[in-house]
């Protein structure tokens, strides 16, 4: 009879065991919860931080305050050396036609 009771306080210590082992892993599960939850609170109390030097406004494409009309770019296209060369004789040519006194002051 004496080793039947050695035998049952051994399988009561190790489920007494096994059952602490559950619940603390149960509690630290909860608390890993729990620690999960707080800083999805100051996620929400960070977006409430709103700096009132910048103010939010809403796009307005009314009359007046239109998307802007496409510009002609080719003025600064870069264009090849042969077309350049061209252009920049065709004003030399112009500023020879010049007279030297009216030329004076540009």
């Amino acid at each position: 009879m004496p080793p039947a009771t050695g035998s049952t306080k051994k399988t009561t210590t190790s489920t007494t065991s096994k059952t602490s082992g559950k619940t603390s892993s149960g509690a630290l599960k909860k608390g890993k919860k729990k620690i999960a939850a707080a800083p999805l609170k100051s996620k929400v109390e960070s977006k409430k931080l709103v700096n009132p030097l910048y103010e939010k406004r809403a796009k307005n494409f009314g009359i007046g305050q239109d998307i802007q009309p496409k510009r002609d770019l080719t003025r600064f296209v870069k264009w090849p050396q042969y077309v350049r060369v061209q252009r920049q004789r065709s004003v030399l040519l112009k500023r020879l036609k010049v007279p030297p006194p009216i030329n004076q002051f540009t």
